[in-house]
């Protein structure tokens, strides 16, 4: 008999033992993701007397931005079918996502314009291109000359800076190069 109490309870403790073995609780805590910031189609449209009046570049002034409305037009075909003109979704509600500054120098043989391109999804703060002005085979390379541009991009903003020079050669360093600094000094002081 007592061995038969014995064997009972070591049959309970056993099955106790096991029944709590084979119960694991495992709790995983998923960190959110954050969403990225993006700059509102307001603060975009903000921008451009903004940077016009702040951008300054030694000799050259600020001229204007498209604040009027102006839709393009765009064939589906030419936006990989995703949309007919150049707006927030696509259609023709005045939201358009390109703008632009202009800039002239004193002896207007100069303009830069500054285009601000608004994506409706962030992309990583970059340098996305810069113009190498190598003129690859083209017999009139002087024209390649009067052209520099810049390309980059703040979370949801895209930046291009284009440099139409008809001979002023009273610099030796680009252009574009004083107004991309500004334009980044100008995104780190307003945008951050």
């Amino acid at each position: 008999m007592r061995f038969s109490i014995l064997l009972a309870l070591f049959m309970l403790v056993g099955c106790n033992l096991n029944e709590n073995q084979g119960v694991h609780t495992t709790t995983k805590v998923h960190a959110e993701k954050k969403k990225p910031e993006l700059i509102t189609y307001d603060r975009y449209q903000s921008l451009l007397n903004e940077l016009g009046n702040s951008i300054k570049v030694e000799g050259f002034q600020f001229k204007g931005a498209s604040t009027d409305t102006q839709i393009t037009i765009v064939g589906k075909k030419a936006s990989f079918g995703k949309r007919e003109f150049l707006t927030i979704g696509g259609k023709m509600d005045g939201k358009e996502t390109n703008e632009r500054v202009f800039f002239e120098n004193n002896n207007t043989n100069v303009v830069t314009v500054l285009d601000l391109i608004y994506l409706e999804k962030p992309m990583d703060n970059d340098m996305l291109y810069w113009d190498q002005s190598v003129p690859y085979g083209l017999k009139n390379k002087e024209v390649l000359a009067t052209y520099d541009e810049s390309m980059l991009v703040y979370k949801n903003i895209i930046f291009k800076i284009t440099v139409l020079n008809l001979n002023d050669k009273t610099k030796n360093e680009p252009i574009a190069v004083h107004f991309t600094d500004k334009l980044v000094d100008f995104i780190n002081s307003n945008l951050k």
